[in-house]
């Protein structure tokens, strides 16, 4: 079993590659490919003064990538400077989430990140409002079919994607940051109470608390180890500000509830890629662990899902383990008596509409 051995090496520790052969860097492309970590890794060479170490052959694949993710930044902000404009016609403001705040707070987590689309929060009673507003600039939902548009505002916590009609941007529009029917819920107007009102975003411990909830409620984990290093870093950037920043995140984690995923989440950044975390921490967060049982468990299909990507490993054990968390994020999302109607209908008349949809357009 692999857990991406070659990789974490480099991420923890990039003086490693000083003593590396061919065969550990071509492991350590694969391994970069498959987790979307190449930028990331070049820039923390970079920021160590070890390119000269890259062999000439392939450091066109980690500079391309780093190249790649500043362009895709500077595009980034260009949207986020039109949803501004936008919003400038409303006096609400938009709180930026995930990968595009981290852009605009200047977290280390953004060096070298790439992100699908522009996430954003607003408040429930001014959704309305807001759609309305979008729309005029461009952006709509597309063909989205009435179960569906349903479904999302029924039960989850954003709307349909929306996509501008000449620029081709995506923006997911979120009035909470978890569905309405998770098992793991909290008021997404607590974060907005705390969020910083300038660089509209959400509060560093805000931040690390919303990555963390994103990726240990997520069904699927492709990308888990990127995202596990996303927490690492905010979490070492913040605690060389304030050595206090730890306690403080886990006290907002149990005052929002979820100290269980911050749990987890501690747990296995310590664990693989040495995030410090404090004995006095340690002790604060583990009264909200599991029973022995199922961390064990826990230890064995995290493990599995975070280090060890389909891409790379398809052993029948591992696609066991990614088949269980992908059931076990639905399950934490909604009930069963929500999701198997639902999952029935996406499996069923979906593809039925569609395909009704397809041929009369012909």
């Amino acid at each position: 079993m692999n857990k991406l051995e070659i990789i974490r090496g480099v991420y923890s520790n990039p003086e490693v590659i000083k003593n590396y052969s061919t065969i550990q860097w071509n492991q350590l492309l694969k391994e970069g490919h498959a987790t979307g970590l190449l930028a990331r890794i070049y820039y923390l060479i970079k920021k160590r003064h070890l390119i000269e170490f890259i062999p000439e052959s392939i450091v066109w694949h980690f500079s391309s990538a780093y190249t790649y993710s500043i362009a895709h930044h500077q595009d980034i902000l260009i949207e986020v400077e039109q949803v501004n404009k936008a919003f400038k016609m409303t006096d609400q403001k938009p709180i930026f989430l995930k990968g595009v705040a981290y852009l605009l707070a200047n977290d280390e987590a953004s060096h070298g990140r790439t992100f699908s689309d522009i996430d954003i929060f607003i408040n429930i009673k001014y959704l309305p409002a807001v759609e309305r507003l979008l729309h005029w600039h461009g952006w709509s939902a597309g063909d989205v079919d009435h179960y569906d548009d349903q479904y999302y505002r029924q039960w989850m916590h954003e709307i349909p994607a929306l996509t501008h009609k000449s620029r081709g941007s995506t923006l997911d529009v979120h009035h909470n940051l978890l569905p309405k029917t998770s098992r793991i819920f909290f008021d997404g107007r607590a974060v907005e109470e705390e969020a910083d009102v300038d660089l509209k975003i959400l509060s560093a411990e805000d931040r690390v608390i919303h990555s963390i909830v994103h990726l240990f409620l997520e069904s699927e984990f492709e990308k888990g180890m990127r995202d596990i290093t996303d927490i690492d870093l905010l979490i070492q950037q913040h605690q060389s500000y304030d050595e206090h920043f730890l306690m403080s995140l886990v006290d907002r984690s149990i005052t929002l509830g979820v100290a269980k995923l911050v749990f987890y989440a501690l747990r296995y950044a310590s664990i693989y890629l040495q995030t410090p975390v404090t004995l006095q921490v340690n002790k604060k967060i583990a009264v909200y662990a599991p029973g022995k049982l199922q961390l064990k468990l826990m230890d064995q299909l995290f493990t599995s899902v975070l280090f060890r990507p389909l891409s790379l490993e398809r052993t029948l054990n591992n696609r066991f383990a990614h088949f269980l968390m992908f059931m076990r994020g639905h399950w934490i999302r909604m009930p069963l008596h929500l999701l198997i109607p639902h999952l029935c209908h996406k499996a069923f008349i979906t593809p039925f509409t569609q395909s009704k949809k397809t041929t009369v357009n012909k």
